[in-house]
């Protein structure tokens, strides 16, 4: 009995040593389902580097355009008009949707092809007003972006929203609360944002764990910002995961063996 003994307990040990193996190699990949990591000394762009500035027309933004003359003198004095366009009466141009390419221009009615991108609306409105004094007296234009959105990852694994910018000037703060704030299993210390594309992308990140944190989150947001909120590490809920069916597995083998040799 003592001979049989030493070999289910050598078992053990064997048994034992892969299950450790098993742990170790399971929490190497704990993190590969997470996004967007930065090591840990990453350097992060400087929030004080970001003017808080209005929203900026961007490439593929679909703009609300519309055209008045008279200083938009038909907005305020409807009343005045008359049907035969009169003395102080004001021409306009029906709302008509407008596309800003990838090169940054739209086509605009009598004007052709103009570089709106990078502006803010109010910057557009008045370039176009000053364009279009060549054709029309004291124009009046009124833009409008209809498709501005932001993606948001709550911190909940990989769960991601889009959300759709109503407002002119939408903040980080706005944008987690619109996609239904921060989730349980994510870490508030670790709020990123994400601008820009390629090598040109800048990461900022934000600690909206204290007061502090929350008053440098109010970074007007701009077309395809990312905001990413870095979940928090199940450890032992994984590994246990990752572990449980191989444990299964072997218990049963093991199980088998001792039996077989002790019969």
């Amino acid at each position: 009995m003592i001979t049989f003994a030493a070999k289910p307990n050598s078992l053990m040990k064997k048994y034992l040593t892969f299950i450790i193996l098993i742990f170790v190699l399971s929490s190497c990949r704990l993190n590969s389902s997470i996004m967007l990591k930065t090591k840990r000394d990453y350097a992060f762009a400087k929030l004080d580097s970001v003017q808080d500035i209005a929203y900026k027309i961007s490439e593929n933004d679909k703009l609300s355009f519309q055209l008045l003359t008279n200083k938009g003198f038909k907005l305020i004095e409807r009343g005045s008009l008359n049907a035969s366009g009169g003395a102080g009466s004001a021409e306009f141009l029906s709302v008509i949707e407008i596309q800003v390419e990838f090169d940054g221009f739209a086509k605009l009615p009598s004007l052709g092809k103009v570089k709106l991108s990078g502006m803010t609306l109010r910057e557009a409105e008045k370039y176009l007003e000053e364009l279009y004094t060549e054709y029309y007296v004291d124009p009046f234009v009124i833009l409008k972006v209809t498709n501005r959105r932001v993606v948001v990852f709550p911190g909940a694994g990989g769960e991601a929203r889009v959300v759709t910018l109503i407002n002119d000037n939408v903040n980080v703060l706005e944008a987690l609360a619109s996609a239904g704030g921060i989730a349980n299993d994510g870490i508030a210390q670790k709020v990123k944002l994400i601008r820009g594309e390629g090598e040109n992308a800048k990461v900022y990140q934000f600690d909206l764990s204290t007061i502090e944190g929350y008053k440098s989150a109010h970074i007007i947001l701009q077309a395809n910002d990312v905001i990413y909120v870095e979940p928090r590490l199940k450890i032992a809920q994984n590994v246990l995961g990752e572990i449980a069916p191989i444990v299964s597995i072997l218990t049963s083998i093991l199980l088998i063996i001792t039996i077989t040799r002790t019969l």
